[in-house]
């Protein structure tokens, strides 16, 4: 259920229109931060956190770049689904699944509101 409410609350934030790759990034991993109820308070964390936002700002742009290359909902929901099954023949534990999870929300709010 609060997976639910993190994606209805990303998706409203952003409805007015185009948004930055890194505000996006930044709510993403806000939120997942938020709702696992961790914070980010020691040097090792602030550089972690930093290092989240980066990667998460370049997934955001991918999306961005496939938009604008005319790509279809379609598509880049076919490109989400071949990602995260290929990550999961590994196997599966949380955190990978929570990576898959904020990948894939950074990625489709680029597609759909990023700038």
């Amino acid at each position: 259920m609060k997976n639910v409410i993190t994606a209805v609350i990303l998706t409203l934030s952003f409805s007015a229109g185009a948004t930055t790759c890194d505000t996006i990034a930044k709510s993403v991993v806000n939120q997942v931060i938020s709702v696992a109820g961790d914070s980010v308070s020691t040097v090792a964390q602030k550089e972690g956190y930093d290092d989240l936002i980066r990667e998460h700002t370049k997934i955001c742009e991918n999306g961005v770049r496939m938009r604008k290359e005319n790509a279809s909902y379609y598509d880049a929901s076919r490109l989400i689904r071949g990602a995260s099954s290929i990550s999961a023949k590994g196997g599966v534990d949380k955190n990978r699944f929570v990576a898959n999870a904020i990948s894939s929300m950074s990625f489709s709010m680029g597609y759909t509101y990023g700038e």
